[in-house]
């Protein structure tokens, strides 16, 4: 899934577990073994801070960030979730199992599951909330769904998405909001207005929601898993400022944190991890930073264009910049080096650090009689550059613009509001946008998503796909077979880094920072006892986590 800068999208993490640390250092820091829990203990609060709003808790309409995705885990439970080895395994649901050829996924649901409006949840009300919400017009999981062609209801707890053709990675999809389950009999009462007043099963209950400012959300007493959750509530702060959230921290406003960028945050709380004030969990996850090109506005639709702005800048001193001692490792590619699927040669394929090649395909292109922005031979290239207003953000844009001036180009900057900066994308309303881009799910459901054919994919943002593109999509789909799915997924990044298509900066640091009373971010599990994957992506899920008081 692609995503905004200070945006996660829809996906949800999966892949390498956490990494607790207490100790700086560019590679992270020494490991250190997570704080001695003890027993859980019931009762208080925590108050998280959270980098960004949400559009709506609707799962039909969801576009949260990783701060969304901490909310909506405390009043939605998920279908499945992710195992600290990185399988997907059951969570809300007793089962999800495919047919032999993955063209049906059958689901058992546990028996006497209630939503928090007393209704229970069932085969046919999932059937509902597919048919009248998630495929409904004006519903952001269409692209995802499309590949559905009905959901067919076996028995009161079983029902079975029936897909046009098989997907191997298809369980993937019940990880985000498509496999939260919701109380479709509160969604007809209360309409367009759902969203503002979620009703699902989870292990807590909608409270309110002032927007930009807090959500908050009480313990459910009729919770179907006993004895959780411990706390009494959890209320998640919108505060985009990092710094503001670093200083709430230590003054003891907040109880945790997060972050999911590229920024001096992740410094500044590994000293804070040093002193004591702090816990760190840290994920080396495969999102990365930098800016997606909306390949069909001109200039940017001229590959001599797109592949002299990259060439034009110096990545490793942008990330020194708006990173600092958080800076990681340069990354031009969608996985990290320590995920399976990254590939050396795709990196290599993305445009080296080199002006003057950079001003020669300029000259190129502004020389042209036939240049696809209609200008005069000799006229600059120009186009506008649009980021948040979050101060790490506005660095970047910032240094990017130095760079290409550097070389000739006019940049303006458009500092805009997050859901401005989201909306944009989504109409295709933008010349480049700092944006956030990779996943630690399958990477065909991830891919597919971002590079998909551009009239049936929604978050195809930058509208470039191409048969090379469609090809390895096919193969992945419909193959479990790890060779041939990686030389899939390396031939799509080939392609990308190939066409610039992605100005990547570096890799994200992901991670939660809570205060050593609030244990529980990092050891949840399934109700069968399986260990999870902790804090990825900087999410947890809420209703495990306990505060000692002291």
């Amino acid at each position: 899934m692609a995503a905004a800068c200070g945006d996660d999208g829809d996906d949800a993490a999966t892949g390498d577990t956490t990494t607790t640390t207490a100790a700086t250092g560019d590679d992270g820091g020494e490991e250190a073994p997570p704080p001695d829990e003890g027993e859980p203990v019931y009762g208080g609060e925590a108050v998280m801070a959270i980098e960004s709003e949400t559009n709506s808790y609707s799962p039909d309409i969801f576009a949260g960030t990783a701060a969304g995705y901490n909310a909506a885990l405390a009043v939605f439970d998920p279908l499945v979730r992710t195992s600290e080895d990185g399988e997907i395994v059951p969570y809300l649901a007793e089962s999800v199992e495919a047919n032999d050829d993955a063209t049906e996924w059958t689901v058992t649901l546990r028996e006497g599951v209630l939503f928090h409006d007393g209704t229970e949840l069932t085969a046919e009300v999932q059937k509902t909330a597919f048919d009248e919400y998630l495929i409904a017009e004006g519903s952001r999981r269409l692209g995802d769904l499309a590949q559905v062609s009905e959901v067919r209801v076996d028995d009161p707890y079983q029902y079975t998405y029936v897909l046009v053709e098989g997907n191997a990675a298809f369980a993937d999809l019940l990880l985000g909001p498509i496999g939260w389950p919701f109380s479709v009999e509160a969604a007809a009462a209360a309409g367009e207005d759902f969203g503002e007043a979620p009703v699902g099963t989870g292990p807590f209950v909608f409270s309110s929601w002032q927007r930009d400012d807090a959500f908050v959300a009480v313990r459910n007493e009729s919770y179907w898993q006993d004895g959780l959750p411990y706390l009494d509530r959890v209320t998640f702060r919108v505060i985009p400022d990092e710094d503001v959230r670093v200083a709430a921290i230590q003054t003891g406003d907040i109880d945790a944190t997060h972050s999911v960028r590229l920024s001096g945050m992740l410094g500044q709380m590994r000293s804070l991890a040093d002193a004591g004030t702090v816990v760190m969990y840290e994920y080396p996850g495969n999102t990365g930073s930098g800016s997606i090109i909306n390949v069909e506005r001109p200039p940017l639709d001229d590959v001599r264009v797109r592949r002299a702005l990259i060439h034009a800048l110096d990545s490793d001193a942008l990330i020194s910049v708006i990173a600092g001692e958080g800076a990681t490792p340069r990354r031009e590619a969608y996985f990290d080096p320590s995920s399976q699927w990254y590939s050396q040669a795709a990196a290599d394929a993305y445009p080296d650090y080199d002006p003057e090649r950079a001003t020669e395909l300029l000259d190129e292109y502004i020389n042209d009689p036939a240049r696809s922005d209609g200008k005069a031979v000799g006229a600059p290239v120009s186009f506008q550059f649009n980021c948040t207003a979050i101060g790490s953000l506005q660095e970047q844009a910032q240094a990017y613009q130095a760079y290409w001036a550097q070389v000739g180009v006019e940049v303006t900057l458009n500092a805009l509001e997050q859901s401005i900066h989201i909306q944009n994308a989504i109409e295709g309303t933008f010349d480049i946008n700092c944006w956030r881009q990779g996943s630690d799910a399958d990477p065909y459901t991830s891919l597919s998503a971002a590079h998909g054919p551009v009239e049936t994919t929604p978050g195809n943002f930058t509208n470039y796909t191409s048969d090379v593109i469609l090809d390895a999509l096919a193969r992945m789909k419909g193959s479990t077979d790890l060779d041939e799915r990686y030389a899939a997924v390396e031939a799509i990044q080939l392609e990308i880094n190939e066409n610039a298509v992605i100005i990547w900066t570096g890799g994200n640091n992901e991670f939660i920072a809570a205060k050593p009373n609030i244990l529980g971010i990092d050891s949840w599990t399934t109700p069968e006892g399986v260990v999870g994957d902790g804090a990825s992506a900087g999410i947890t899920l809420w209703g495990q986590v306990w505060n000692t008081g002291s």
